[in-house]
């Protein structure tokens, strides 16, 4: 309870990679004659809940505003702001079953982002394949989110794999345009439907003063 997730993981790990104020929990047991064998037979249950912190290594703002970039083909915005990603929330569960962590409810939440997140990540190999969805909820504050006021209220897909200690990442901007598409053509029915509302009303009007 009340521990500082960076000090902590780093002595467990060896990577600087989080900050916050956590609380852990875990039941887990291994056996094994090296490091390799005790990774392979890890098993049990996890879950952590870290506030008021960063993901050092990963800036998710500046790689949306890169990947959107080039997918606009516009030149990639410059920023020299540190590469992580903070958070005021982050949470989630795991099943780690002969070294291979099952996530599938990570939740972290920011002043501009909403984040969820699932996947495996292979202790064995240290590797992973991972699926995070975000949503820009606000871009008037917070971590570069007033560059991504287009991208409002819109899920956004990011693919992390390969090694966990240097993933690569890609954005399916296919399906984000998908979505916007959609959510364009929902309000401009819902524009609709409040028009014709307004019309039957002042044809319905019109019909009850003849009864007066």
């Amino acid at each position: 309870q009340n521990l500082q997730a960076g000090p902590l993981l780093k002595d467990l790990t060896g990577q600087d990679k989080l900050t916050g104020t956590g609380r852990f929990k875990m039941a887990i047991n291994s056996s094994g004659n090296s490091v390799t064998a005790i990774k392979q037979a890890l098993n049990g249950t996890a879950d952590f809940r870290c506030d008021n912190g960063a993901v050092k290594g990963v800036y998710l703002a500046k790689l949306l505003r890169e990947t959107k970039a080039r997918f606009e083909g516009k030149s990639v915005p410059k920023s020299d702001e540190p590469e992580q990603t903070d958070f005021s929330e982050l949470s989630g569960s795991a099943k780690i079953t002969n070294g291979i962590i099952n996530n599938q409810d990570l939740l972290a939440k920011s002043p501009f982002l909403r984040i969820g997140g699932a996947g495996t990540v292979n202790l064995v190999k240290e590797t992973l394949d991972y699926t995070v969805e975000a949503r820009v909820v606000s871009t008037d504050k917070g971590q570069g989110g007033e560059e991504l006021k287009d991208l409002e209220g819109l899920n956004i897909p990011v693919k992390l794999t390969g090694s966990y200690l240097a993933p690569k990442y890609s954005v399916d901007w296919g399906k984000v345009l998908l979505s916007s598409q959609k959510a364009k053509v929902d309000e401009k029915i819902e524009e609709q439907k409040e028009e014709l509302q307004e019309k039957l009303q002042e044809k319905l009007g019109d019909k009850l003063k003849g009864f007066f």
